[in-house]
């Protein structure tokens, strides 16, 4: 992130030395519709888990939340750190 028009023009050489097929890879990673839908998925499945009694609510809520919070999304967030050149 650039806070001015001159840092921008000063990061483009940066800019524009970024792997695209990498900053693609990354996109399809985080931001499709695809993604989304699996994301969609496992929570649907959890929530199919539903407890069957009072004792096993609390960890299904628990559990609930980690989803909804992002902390339980399996294979989707193994994508690592955000910068895709130099990582």
């Amino acid at each position: 992130m650039v806070e001015s028009e001159d840092e921008a023009i000063a990061a483009l050489p940066e800019v524009l030395s970024y792997d695209r097929r990498a900053i693609r890879a990354r996109f399809q990673e985080r931001f499709t519709a695809a993604r989304m839908a699996r994301e969609y998925v496992g929570l649907y499945r959890k929530c199919l888990k539903m407890p069957a009694n009072r004792s096993e609510e609390r960890d299904f809520r628990q559990s609930r939340t980690e989803i909804i919070n992002g902390q339980d999304l399996g294979d989707t967030r193994k994508a690592g750190p955000s910068r895709v050149n130099g990582g």
